[in-house]
């Protein structure tokens, strides 16, 4: 009997000992459940209050754009440029017009190209002459359009419109040289010039709101 007694308490402490190993693992992981829980309450609304920003900022950027592009001459082009770059959906007046200034870089020195190309390809003297000072003209006004950014980093908005009108005198002097010589540039030529002017008027209007 007392072997029975004995056996029958340490099956029982056994138990009791296995049933509380598994409350204590039962109790850490629902404290690990509550914790994780209370950490994913607390991050939500700072994810919504990011998402929420964000799209308020987005938003308040859109209609600056459409402002500042109302204003211009060429309002479509004006935000089909700025659209073109994603900063543009947190940009301010600066940035805009920084935008604005690379789009017209980056047509500069098509420009540059495509009348380097024609040099080649025209076979008249002087009018191979003419595409090649539109050419070197094209590349002067990308040097001027550099300094633009530069004026605007600065805070230095005169001399930003300044370089702006600089850049565009070099096209007016090319169409000059072109029309003398009785010669119709290339339809994509021409089409991409007239992107350029128009693109300069938006960029003077622009920065000089500034």
């Amino acid at each position: 009997m007392i072997c029975g007694v004995k056996h029958t308490n340490i099956h029982d402490n056994l138990t009791l000992y296995v049933y509380a190993v598994a409350r204590a693992a039962v109790d850490q992981t629902m404290a690990f459940i509550r914790n994780f829980m209370l950490l994913l309450l607390a991050l939500i609304p700072a994810f919504l209050l990011h998402d929420i920003d964000t799209h308020k900022l987005v938003s308040a950027n859109n209609e600056l754009i459409e402002l500042e592009c109302h204003n211009t001459e060429t309002p479509e082009l004006c935000m089909e440029c700025l659209k073109s770059d994603p900063k543009s959906q947190y940009s301010d007046e600066i940035e805009i017009a920084r935008i604005i200034t690379n789009c017209l870089s980056n047509h500069s020195k098509h420009l540059a190209a495509n009348m380097s190309g024609l040099v080649v390809v025209v076979s008249e003297e002087r009018l191979k002459a003419a595409c090649e000072a539109c050419s070197g003209g094209y590349s002067r006004a990308y040097k001027h359009l550099s300094e633009v950014l530069s004026y605007l980093k600065r805070g230095d908005y005169d001399k930003a419109g300044h370089s702006v009108l600089i850049a565009l005198k070099f096209q007016l002097s090319c169409q000059k040289s072109i029309k003398s010589q009785k010669w119709s540039l290339p339809e994509s030529i021409a089409y991409e010039m007239k992107v350029y002017e128009d693109l300069s008027q938006d960029a003077m209007r622009i920065i000089d709101r500034l």
